[in-house]
């Protein structure tokens, strides 16, 4: 994206990011966030809270929209990245890959949230254990979770 010869910078991204969010246009705004993290345009201390808007809401768009391989590989990028994610975002994630029985990744995701220290919410366990049993792996997964939460 050309702006009159000149480059757009991360709050011009950001903002057409969030816009089109808004709008329901999540593959559009993913496909904006990837031309900015390919252009090398990175928040500064202004635009940080933006940027982890940005991809919360990104991601939000894209689970809406069903597109969660597209999701997880931005959440891991993210992750990579040392960009935040909210509390919000992570339950999303995870009732998700859930409800589409990927509990593997629902699994990773629910373990990057508490080594975050981000407890999660009864409703989180609750999307996770239900897939685990839609999986029929619930005694040996409910041990390892419970495992997880007694060291954390």
């Amino acid at each position: 994206m050309r702006l009159q010869g000149r480059k757009p910078d991360a709050g011009l991204f950001g903002k057409l990011i969030v816009g089109l969010c808004d709008a329901g246009r999540a593959v559009e705004a993913a496909n904006y966030l990837d031309e900015m993290v390919l252009a090398g345009i990175e928040p500064n201390r202004v635009t940080w809270s933006l940027h982890a808007r940005i991809n919360n809401s990104v991601l939000t768009a894209l689970c809406a929209k069903g597109e969660l391989d597209r999701a997880f590989r931005m959440y891991q990028s993210t992750r990579t990245r040392s960009i935040s994610t909210e509390p919000a975002t992570f339950h999303l994630l995870v009732e998700s890959f859930s409800k589409t029985n990927n509990i593997e990744k629902a699994a990773h995701v629910m373990l990057d949230m508490l080594a975050e220290r981000c407890i999660p919410e009864q409703e989180t366990w609750d999307v996770v254990i239900s897939g685990y049993w839609s999986k029929k792996k619930v005694r040996q997964e409910a041990e390892e979770t419970w495992n997880q939460l007694a060291v954390s």
